[in-house]
């Protein structure tokens, strides 16, 4: 009896199961993830979110950062003015849970990067989960190819925004770069795609879908 006791007790401490909870990895995060917010900021958010006040803290270079939404598998945060920062809950397959972070810069020419890290906040490479889109992947198909080279010369600021959706297992992109373009930007848009790319989490990457659903 004993025996089983024990067997079952080191099961509960070690099986991965689906106990992680995006509220408590913020409380944990070290601040080298977000480095405006000290750890009291993150405590003091999610205290504000609670008791249903405006979640706004002042941060460390004296602007204001607010948590926007923390769910137990997503959280929203307005980082600074000018940026936004998502994280969501993945699991693979055997329930280990992993985070996506999106980094989104801008107001209206957004621009995102994507890291990933595991429950106790080490990063893991990214590019091994997903294989984040660049221009070509938004280029319209059939475009005349000379039309696509002069398109790529004077596309420069090549931006990508990123979205995690707090509802499903999905990351979506959309190209920004043509916000860039000034008046330009209306004759380079028939190249390319408005609609965005999404991809699904399937338990061991993310893995782009053929349409996108609203």
């Amino acid at each position: 009896m004993k025996r089983l006791l024990l067997i079952i007790i080191v099961l509960v401490t070690v099986w991965p199961g689906r106990a992680a909870d995006m509220r408590n990895l913020l409380r944990e995060m070290p601040d080298s993830i977000l480095p405006l917010l000290t750890k009291v900021n993150r405590l003091d958010m999610l205290d504000f979110l609670n008791e249903g006040m405006k979640s706004v803290v002042v941060n460390r270079l004296d602007g204001k950062s607010e948590l926007v939404q923390a769910d137990e598998d997503y959280v929203r945060v307005r980082y600074s003015e000018k940026s936004e920062v998502c994280f969501r809950l993945f699991y693979f397959r055997d329930s280990v849970p992993m985070v996506c972070m999106v980094h989104t810069f801008g107001n209206e020419l957004r621009d995102s990067r994507v890291r990933m890290f595991d429950s106790s906040w080490n990063e893991i490479d990214a590019a091994r989960l997903l294989a984040v889109p660049g221009l070509d992947d938004f280029i319209v198909k059939g475009a005349a190819r000379d039309s696509v080279a002069r398109f790529k010369e004077v596309s420069q600021l090549r931006s990508i925004e990123a979205e995690l959706s707090d509802r499903s297992n999905l990351i979506r992109f959309r190209y920004t770069g043509l916000g860039f373009l000034g008046q330009d930007s209306a004759r380079y848009s028939v190249y390319v795609r408005q609609t965005p790319l999404e991809y699904k989490w399937n338990g061991k990457r993310f893995v782009k879908q053929p349409k996108f659903r609203m």
